[in-house]
């Protein structure tokens, strides 16, 4: 459960007004978030238009998650009231590019050492290694805090996306 306090130098407010101290699991999770956002802009200085274009609405969608953790179970509502909780639309379109990135090309019949091939593929699998901290961490949360099923949903779909566009980016500079 998170340490409802009084606002002093090792707090940070979360979103609807509750401070917790800075080393929340929540804020955690959060600032694993924000890590992925900045590597995932790395990842675009390097990567093809078209995984660029799928880097920029999961970059946007991570802002939601980021809504999300930085909400406590008791606001939930009101933050599904604003529209700013993970959907279960959001979980259905990772699950669409998964589908569409795997019929494109085959898997990996090894293990991928990230750097092999090209940097934008390196960067995307340093995302995807994060993002796979981040949805433990997400996990850690929802032993003590009520977690949305959707939010889930999302963190574990969004390391298989993440994969199958190192792949594909690396597919489309041969």
């Amino acid at each position: 459960m998170s340490r409802h306090r009084e606002k002093n130098e090792s707090d940070t407010r979360l979103r609807f007004g509750q401070w917790v101290f800075k080393d929340d699991m929540r804020c955690e999770a959060y600032g694993t978030i924000d890590e992925t956002v900045s590597i995932l802009g790395l990842a675009r200085r390097f990567c093809v238009a078209e995984i660029n274009s799928y880097i920029d609405d999961i970059q946007r969608d991570l802002f939601t998650v980021s809504a999300e953790l930085a909400t406590l179970p008791e606001n939930y509502a009101r933050l599904k009231e604003q529209g700013s909780a993970v959907s279960e639309a959001m979980v259905q379109k990772l699950d669409g590019l998964t589908a569409k990135l795997e019929a494109e090309g085959a898997m990996p019949g090894r293990f991928i050492i990230p750097g092999e091939s090209s940097t934008g593929a390196a960067v995307l699998d340093m995302a995807r290694a994060t993002i796979r901290r981040a949805e433990r961490e997400v996990i850690r949360i929802n032993k003590s805090q009520d977690v949305s099923d959707c939010l889930l949903h999302y963190m574990n779909r969004l390391s298989t996306v993440l994969f199958l566009l190192a792949r594909s980016q690396e597919g489309k500079e041969k």
